[in-house]
């Protein structure tokens, strides 16, 4: 009741679609559909399909017990459900739901988390390090470095990047972009997307570019 006083349902929903718990990669946890859709399917939240959405939403269940890599069955019979209820809330068609049904789950395997997952971030990190440090410490080593780094964030800030950017339609093909997502109360910086292909190093536009921010 408090929550409901201070916040709109819409942006409830929001913040707990945001922070959901969709599945474990080793010590590291999957919170939130954007980040879900990433783990599961390789693909942004937007790039997919209603028995994708499906999937996801089924997960929130028990996303051990429905673990469509360990449990297809499970999930399979899950995700069928979820898809009967999106038809009978009139979200998908009798012609969609039947073609969602006759699809297969359609997962990746499991992804290996990269070395450098956020190299935009990381870059900053790196920056950071070396004007506090001296290279002699850094090469030492035993520093335990902590970032405010939000994953959520950070793959929030990707794919609204890319969908901003492929709003433009053939137009966008030649833009790039960079995002900066910063915690109004503390300064820490959430997020950081150095171009359109975020997890390639390369040339770093959110703190190397030169044209005003806008």
């Amino acid at each position: 009741m408090l929550i409901t006083a201070h916040y709109s349902r819409g942006r409830i929903l929001d913040a707990y679609m945001n922070e959901v718990y969709l599945g474990q990669q080793g010590g590291q946890a999957i919170h939130g559909f954007a980040a879900g859709s990433r783990y599961w399917f390789g693909r942004p939240l937007a790039a997919l399909r209603p028995q994708e959405i499906a999937l996801l939403v089924g997960l929130v269940r028990g996303p051990s017990y429905y673990d469509p890599r360990r449990y297809p069955e499970r999930a399979l019979q899950r995700r069928d459900l979820v898809l009967h209820e999106f038809h009978e809330t009139g979200l998908i068609t009798r012609p969609m739901l039947a073609y969602a049904l006759a699809a297969p789950l359609g997962v990746t395997p499991v992804p290996r988390l990269p070395r450098d997952r956020f190299p935009a971030f990381m870059d900053l990190v790196r920056r950071q390090l070396q004007q506090d440090f001296s290279a002699q410490r850094l090469r030492a080593g035993a520093l335990a470095v902590y970032t405010t780094l939000d994953p959520a964030a950070q793959l929030d800030a990707e794919d609204a990047l890319d969908e901003t950017l492929a709003s433009f339609g053939p137009r966008g093909a030649a833009l790039q972009g960079a995002v900066v997502v910063t915690d109004a109360r503390t300064g820490a910086v959430r997020a950081l997307v150095g171009g359109r292909d975020a997890g390639v190093p390369g040339f770093n536009r959110a703190l190397d570019a030169r044209r005003q921010i806008g």
